[in-house]
């Protein structure tokens, strides 16, 4: 699994977990959310710029065909994910503590590109 497909799907179980303890599971104990607020969450808790739309949706079709997600697609940008239960058993609570300690060692090498940066100009 290539390192952007493994990001969205910690993100999707993250967002699953966090969603059923507010209790906003729904039938068949799906999570409904739309594509742009976990691309949102995607960029926020990795700290990394969101893949491209049609690399998203090749990533989502895989997800899908394992029957991790349920796509109902509205338009050529916008559609609706339904996280499916699979998701807490596919992705453990340990893999979670993964993608925070992902964030946590590429975050200071972030900085220190942004500051490089900021120095040169």
């Amino acid at each position: 699994m290539k390192l952007d497909e493994s990001l969205l799907l910690l993100v999707l179980r993250l967002h699953y977990e966090e969603a059923f303890t507010r209790f906003e599971a729904r039938e068949f104990g799906e999570v409904e959310v739309e594509s742009e607020q976990i691309l949102q969450i995607y960029e926020d808790r990795t700290h990394r710029e969101r893949p491209n739309f049609g690399r998203v949706k090749e990533i989502l079709a895989g997800f899908r065909q394992r029957g991790l997600v349920r796509i109902d697609d509205r338009d050529d940008r916008n559609f609706t994910l339904f996280l499916r239960p699979a998701l807490p058993i596919v992705v453990s609570k340990d893999t979670l503590g993964s993608l925070e300690e992902f964030v946590s060692r590429s975050t200071p090498a972030t900085a220190k590109t942004d500051a490089a940066s900021e120095v040169q100009a």
